[in-house]
Parts: structure tokens; sequence; C-alpha cells
């Protein structure tokens, strides 16, 4: 009989020490998914930091290159933005014969054409203006399309709100490569008459429709 119950005792022994084993085992795997999975989540937001601080970058220093231009003389409605780089030439107007006038030329401000495999449909337009910002004069704006994270990395750099944890809804239509002109489209013209987050703001990220665009005034007017 006493036999019996030590062996009982030893046998209670081992069973409550493997639950034990398994017990901890399971916690030790939800502590290295939970640990991995915050590691991805913070490595991927910090590649769309690096990214989305690249791209504001290359639009600042065009900005800042149009406005040396301007400043040396050149007329806003003559500044030129044909390259190569474009595949078309929807940006040579007839102010492109001048070097001078050529944002991307060397005789002008001589920037180099850039393209970003996390950025596309690029386009510059004076026919849109942002509300509240400057006058109700269209901007001449730089815009492209990113992803969400992006997008929403760029608001985030800029202090701009993403309402319930995505970019703000704006949608706007045709748009018109700039050669010159500035003159207002005829409707979705505004930037902020939908999304008040970017209501006066120089450079943001809005939604439109199911993509993600990254703008900058270059001239606020």
């Amino acid at each position: 009989m006493r036999t019996s119950s030590i062996i009982h005792r030893e046998q209670g022994s081992a069973l409550w020490f493997i639950l034990l084993a398994v017990a901890l085992l399971a916690a030790l795997t939800m502590t290295m998914t939970r640990t991995s999975d915050t590691v991805e989540q913070s490595g991927d937001a910090e590649r769309a930091r690096i990214l989305a601080s690249d791209l504001m970058r290359y639009t600042g220093g065009i900005k800042a290159a149009i406005g040396r231009m301007l400043t040396s003389g050149i007329s806003e409605s003559d500044l030129c933005f044909h390259a190569s780089g474009w595949g078309n030439n929807a940006y040579n107007g007839s102010s492109c014969t001048n070097p001078a006038n050529q944002i991307f030329g060397a005789g002008g401000a001589a920037l180099s054409f850039r393209t970003f495999d996390f950025a596309s449909d690029w386009s510059i337009f004076g026919s849109h203006t942002v509300l509240n910002l400057e006058t109700a004069d269209t901007e001449l704006i730089m815009q492209t399309r990113v992803s969400g994270a992006i997008c929403r990395e760029i608001n985030h750099m800029l202090n701009i709100e993403n309402p319930l944890g995505e970019a703000p809804e704006d949608a706007i239509q045709n748009i018109i490569p700039f050669i010159g002109s500035y003159t207002l489209a005829a409707a979705d013209n505004t930037i902020g008459n939908e999304a008040t987050q970017l209501v006066g703001k120089e450079a943001g990220c809005r939604k439109d429709g199911t993509s993600y665009y990254f703008y900058q005034v270059l001239i606020k007017r």
C-alpha cells in the first residue's frame, strides 16, 4: 500500500511538471511572437520614415531652386519643367527654349530629374489651389502617388492629423500639366475643401479614392 501511494504521488508530481513546462513553453512562444511583430512593425515604420524624408527633401530642393530663380528675375510663368525623364513632352512649353528657365537644365537650376521606385504618377500643375493658403489664386503644385504607409508617415512628420489612422480624404480632378498657365481647373480644383486637415498646408498627403498622393506647393500665390 505504501509503495502504491508513493508511485501515485510521483506520477502526480511528474504530470504537474509536464503541465508547467507546457504552460511555460506557450508563454514563451507568445512573447517571442509579440516581440517579432513589434520589431517588424517598427522596421516598416522606420522604412516609411526614410522614404518619406527622401521624397520631401527632393521636392523641397525643387521649391528652393525655384525660389532662387524667381529672385534672379525669372518669371513664375516662364519656369520650364521639361526633362527627358518624363518620357513625354507634356512640360515642353515655349519658355523651355531659354535654358535659363529650365529647372532640370544646366543653364537653369541644374537639378537632376529623379525617379523613385516607391513613387509614381508625378505631375506639376498650376490649375489648383490649397484652401486658405495665401490667396484664392492657384498655386504651383508638384505631386506624386505613394503608398498609404508613406502617406500617413508624411502627414505624421508634417504634424498633419490622420483621422482614425487614415490619411485625410480629399479628391481633385482635371490636373493640367504646367507650361506657364495658372488657369483654375473647372471642377474639383481645391485641396482642403474636403479635408480640413489640409487647409492652409503647403505640403501634405491625401487619399483620393483608393490612391494616396503627396503634394508640395512650389509657389504659393
